[in-house]
C-alpha cells in the first residue's frame, strides 16, 4: 500500500486527495440521500413518540428512558440525570478542531391516551379529524395549511392534544443519531444531543453551558423560521392603601379612599394598545397579571415583555405614569408602593448571531427560505438566553400546539432534519464557508 504522503504536494500544503475528497464530500451525496426513507423513519417515530404518555413527571422520565434506550442501539452512549435530563454525545468522526453543534430538543409534552392520524398527500380543504363531535383542520383554524398542499400530516383523534410542540423535536433529533449511525461516510465534528424534560431539566443545564457558539433548541414552529430573540421581562408590583371603614352614608367628605376603585383606575390607566392581544412580532406589551384585595389593602402584579431595552423604558414609563396619575386621583389613601423586579433578559442575543447566519446558510443551501422572528411564547431558548447562553430556535413543522387542532407537518420536520444536517456539514468544512 502507497503511503498517503507519498500523494501530498509538499510545496503548496495540500492533503492527500483521498482524505480531501472524503471531509469536502457533501452529506448527500455520501450518504446517497433520498427524501422518502427518511420522512418515513422521521412519520413512523414521531408516531410511536406521540402514543407514549408523557402527562406527567412521572411519565416524562420514562420517556426519557426510552429515548436513551434508542440512542444506545445506535452505539451511543449517554448520561440521564435524576430529573430526565439526557445528554448524548456524538464524537467527530473527522481530523481537526471542528466546532461542536449542539441540539437541544424537550420531552415534556402535555400528552396522554393519544391516537395518532396521518393524513397523506393534502390536497386543500378539510382535514376530518373526528366525526363526532365534528373536528376538523380548515384554513381558519390552520392557515399553516395554505402552504402545506402535497404534504403528510399528523393529528391526533379529535379527543386530546398531540404532544408534538416538544415530540417534533425529539423526533428530529433521534434521526440524526440514526441516519449518522447509518451512514458513517457522512462527515462530521462534535455533536451533543440533549433531550429536556421541562424546567427542572433547563434550571439543570444552566450551568453546563457548552464552549461553542452553535447551540440549537428544535421546537420552533413554520418551515424556515429561526430565533434569537425573546423577550427581556421586568415585573411590577403596586400596592394600595385605602380607607373603606367609613360608614358608607357618611362617605362624603371624610377620609374614605376606595383601594379597590385605585386599582380599577390603574388598571384602565394602561395603554390598551400595549396589551398581549393587540400586539404582534417585536412589539412588547403590559399585563396586569394578579388584582388581590384584603379589606382596605389591594395588591396587583403584572409584567412588562419587550425585546429592546429601548421599548422597555417606554413601557416601564407608561406603568409608572399610571401608578402617579392614581395617586394624584385618591391623595387620601394612606400608602402608595410601586417596585420592579427583572425577571428575564435576553443576554445572548448578540453571541447567538454565529448560528443564526450558519442555520440561514444551511436553510440557503437547502433552497428553504429563511425568516428571522422574534420569539413571543416561552420556551427553552428563552431560559437558556437569559442564562447567557447563545441560542437559536430552529424551526420543526409543528402547528396549534396544546389543541384538539395540534397537528405536525412530516414534510416540514424532513425540511428540519435537512437543515440540522447541513449546519454539520457547513461548521465540519470551514472552506465551505467563504
Amino acid at each position: 500500500m502507497i503511503p498517503c504522503k507519498h500523494f501530498l504536494l509538499i510545496t503548496s500544503g495540500i492533503l492527500c486527495p483521498l482524505v480531501l475528497a472524503a471531509q469536502n464530500l457533501d452529506w448527500k451525496t455520501a450518504a446517497s440521500y433520498t427524501k422518502k426513507p427518511v420522512k418515513a423513519s422521521l412519520t413512523s417515530r414521531l408516531t410511536s413518540y406521540v402514543k407514549q404518555d408523557t402527562n406527567t413527571s412521572a411519565e416524562q422520565l420514562k420517556f426519557a428512558k426510552a429515548l436513551l434506550k434508542e440512542l444506545r442501539r445506535y452505539g451511543l452512549s449517554g448520561t440521564q440525570e435524576k430529573n430526565g435530563l439526557v445528554q448524548v454525545k456524538i464524537p467527530s468522526n473527522i481530523k481537526g478542531n471542528v466546532p461542536e453543534v449542539v441540539f437541544i430538543a424537550r420531552t415534556d409534552a402535555s400528552a396522554t391516551a393519544v391516537s395518532p392520524q396521518i393524513h397523506e398527500n393534502y390536497k386543500g380543504g378539510e382535514i376530518a379529524i373526528q366525526a363526532s363531535p365534528r373536528f376538523a383542520l380548515d384554513i381558519y383554524n390552520a392557515p399553516q395549511l395554505t402552504r402545506a398542499y402535497g404534504h403528510d400530516l399528523l393529528t391526533a383523534s379529535g379527543q386530546n392534544t398531540l404532544g408534538t410542540s416538544t415530540k417534533a423535536g425529539a423526533t428530529i433529533a433521534m434521526e440524526i443519531a440514526r441516519f449518522l449511525d447509518e451512514h458513517p461516510s457522512v462527515s462530521h465534528g462534535p455533536i451533543t444531543l440533549l433531550f429536556v424534560p421541562g424546567q427542572a431539566g433547563l434550571k439543570t443545564l444552566l450551568d453546563k453551558k457548552p464552549n461553542t457558539p452553535y447551540i440549537y433548541t428544535l421546537e420552533g414552529t413554520q418551515k424556515g423560521e429561526l430565533s434569537n430573540q425573546i423577550f427581556n421581562i421586568q415585573r411590577f408590583d403596586i400596592n394600595f392603601e385605602g380607607n373603606r371603614q367609613v360608614a358608607l352614608g357618611d362617605a362624603i367628605n371624610s377620609a374614605f379612599a376606595d383601594n379597590l376603585l385605585i386599582a380599577s383606575d390603574f388598571h384602565s390607566l394602561l395603554p390598551r394598545a400595549n396589551r398581549p392581544e393587540t400586539t404582534s412580532g417585536d412589539k412588547g406589551f403590559i399585563y396586569v397579571d394578579t388584582i388581590e384585595h384584603t379589606g382596605d389593602h389591594t395588591h396587583i402584579s403584572g409584567e412588562i415583555q419587550a425585546f429592546s431595552e429601548e421599548e422597555m423604558q417606554r413601557l416601564t414609563a407608561e406603568v409608572t405614569r399610571a401608578f402617579t396619575t392614581v395617586k394624584a386621583m385618591h391623595h387620601k389613601a394612606k400608602d402608595f408602593s410601586l417596585s420592579w423586579k427583572e425577571e428575564q433578559k435576553n443576554l445572548a442575543s448578540e453571541q447567538a448571531d454565529q448560528a443564526l447566519l450558519l442555520a440561514e446558510k444551511a436553510m440557503q443551501k437547502e433552497e428553504i427560505s429563511s425568516k428571522r422572528i422574534p420569539t413571543r411564547i416561552p420556551n427553552s431558548a428563552a431560559l437558556l438566553a437569559a442564562g447567557n447562553w447563545p441560542i437559536v430556535t430552529l424551526f420543526t413543522g409543528h402547528y396549534n400546539d396544546n389543541t384538539q387542532y395540534e397537528y405536525a407537518d412530516l414534510d416540514e420536520m424532513e425540511a428540519s432534519f435537512r437543515t440540522a444536517m447541513q449546519i454539520l456539514t457547513q461548521v465540519s468544512i470551514p472552506e465551505k464557508n467563504d
